[in-house]
């Protein structure tokens, strides 16, 4: 323990000062968006994980197909400034797809059942515990105080709202927002408006969608509120429901806001494991949906989280695709260069190429009716497995496979144009463990250390003069704890310091079975 505390009293030293910004915070007017800053932070990514990513052209056939869909959040779990709202808004790229059976965060069961996570275990008598809750020192799960709106659509794009049925045909919704006032030329707030669109300004469309358009506020200084005109699709339409039914369908979007008394301090949130989802709900194929492959995509403009800062956090988004009938793909054009993916053995999450390319990779799909299309198959192309199993299956201390792609299911099989497998390198190790013996302690932090002092000198640095070239790059990114460059640093980020003192702290912590859990798992 003395070498632990010597080390770490060393890697203090190092340690930069940290600016403290003097901005004053914004206070946020209820679901209201407002002219703030961005916090100066890595991005946090939203990232959807369904259960699964392909249907067969039978189950279409026979019915609407149902499939369970996780949002997750990726970003640190330690920001100087709590977290006091959050939103999120998706969008299909067709009208054969809506979505359906938003979750209740404050839903509870009868009976309390126990859960394990990355940092142990607890018990929760909520139905879904979720990211923006907390774990107790008694090991019991409650969300903080909260208001949630999870049967929204984001149509005006400014707050989540319930579309109703008129009772003839029609909508009508409620919507609040600011504007400039004609008269005095003050800013004032509208609250409760009710928009009413009658049935003859719907557009019925062939793909059973409805359509209208409307006029809304910009909420932006910069703009002067300045009046716009939207376009909605309702993706499921029912002209025959009765007078104040929440239509079914438009559960595109979820927000979420912090009250009670932490509502001006902010909260942290729980990370990464799969207990704790920021959202659920179910993406639905259509009956008869044409063999294709369907594309969900976040809505960027209508996605924030903000902190008590006044600020909103950076953000990234990585979309998902469901295949429809498919049976096999081959890649026309690949212009992502990318050969080599390295992960953590922690990361329990679906791999898929996604995660580590935005390129639009292209190829030929054959379909059940022996169709063929041209597609994009970025959000497609999937392992069919995740980090942490191709580690647990190697057993070993890391592991470097060609691992094949799918197009959304190990069924459907994707070639190269010679009609080799797709396949892509994967490398998986602890995290941390710099040394790659398996194991995350002391040398690891050292040779991090020796490492930094050797770049800080001008000289050629590795982590190991006998690892091979794969090994060293997958040395660095396992000991690149907070920024995890895929390529020795040659994307801009680097080993310094502070990852030396974070692989010292985990070790510290697991030595004393605190359970510690990484920032970063992918």
């Amino acid at each position: 323990m003395k070498k632990i505390i010597s080390l770490l009293t060393i890697c203090s030293l190092f340690l930069p000062c940290l600016p403290v910004s003097a901005e004053e915070a914004v206070i946020e007017q209820p679901v209201m968006l407002q002219d703030v800053a961005t916090e100066d932070t890595t991005p946090y990514t939203f990232y959807m994980v369904p259960e699964r990513n392909y249907v067969s052209a039978e189950e279409v056939q026979n019915g609407e197909v149902h499939i369970r869909t996780h949002i997750y959040i990726k970003g640190s779990r330690h920001l100087p400034n709590g977290i006091t709202s959050a939103a999120i808004s998706y969008t299909p790229d067709s009208g054969y797809i809506y979505f359906d059976n938003s979750a209740n965060i404050l839903e509870t069961t009868v009976d309390p059942f126990q859960q394990s996570y990355s940092g142990g275990s607890f018990i929760s008598e909520y139905v879904m515990p979720t990211c923006f809750g907390e774990v107790t020192s008694a090991g019991v799960y409650a969300p903080y105080d909260c208001s949630s709106l999870p049967k929204a659509q984001f149509c005006d794009p400014i707050n989540g709202v319930s579309i109703r049925s008129d009772g003839t045909g029609g909508l009508y919704f409620t919507r609040s927002y600011r504007k400039i006032d004609e008269t005095t030329g003050e800013i004032v707030q509208v609250k409760n408006e009710k928009v009413e669109i009658p049935a003859e300004k719907l557009q019925i469309n062939v793909d059973g969608t409805a359509s209208f358009t409307y006029q809304y506020y910009e909420q932006s200084q910069e703009s002067n509120f300045a009046l716009r005109t939207i376009t909605c699709t309702i993706p499921n339409y029912n002209p025959t429901l009765p007078a104040d039914t929440v239509l079914n369908g438009t559960h595109d979007g979820y927000s979420w806001l912090l009250t009670g008394d932490e509502a001006q301090e902010g909260v942290s949130f729980l990370g990464y494991s799969d207990e704790f989802p920021f959202f659920s709900f179910d993406i639905v194929i259509k009956q008869n949906a044409p063999d294709d492959i369907y594309t969900i995509s976040f809505s960027e403009s209508n996605c924030r989280i903000r902190t008590s800062a006044g600020k909103y956090l950076p953000l990234r988004f990585i979309s998902s695709s469901i295949t429809v009938g498919a049976v096999s793909a081959t890649i026309t054009n690949d212009p992502s260069t990318l050969n080599t993916i390295c992960a953590f053995a922690e990361n329990d999450q679906p791999l898929t190429l996604s995660q580590f390319s935005n390129t639009a990779i292209t190829g030929r799909v054959t379909y059940n009716d022996n169709s063929i299309q041209n597609e994009n198959l970025q959000t497609a192309l999937t392992a069919n497995t995740s980090p942490a199993a191709i580690y647990a299956d190697a057993k070993s201390a890391y592991t470097v496979q060609n691992i094949p792609f799918y197009c959304g299911s190990d069924a459907i099989p994707v070639y190269h144009s010679n009609a080799a497998p797709y396949t892509k390198k994967v490398m998986v190790g602890k995290k941390g463990d710099a040394n790659l013996d398996g194991v995350v302690g002391v040398e690891d932090a050292v040779s991090v250390l020796t490492y930094y002092a050797q770049t800080s000198a001008g000289l050629t640095a590795t982590l190991n003069k006998n690892f091979n070239s794969d090994q060293e790059t997958l040395a660095f990114f396992l000991a690149d704890i907070d920024t995890c460059s895929q390529n020795q640093g040659e994307d801009g980020n680097s080993l310094s310091v502070e990852d030396a003192v974070q692989i010292l702290t985990h070790y510290a912590q697991n030595s004393a079975q605190l359970s510690p859990i990484w920032d970063t798992r992918w």
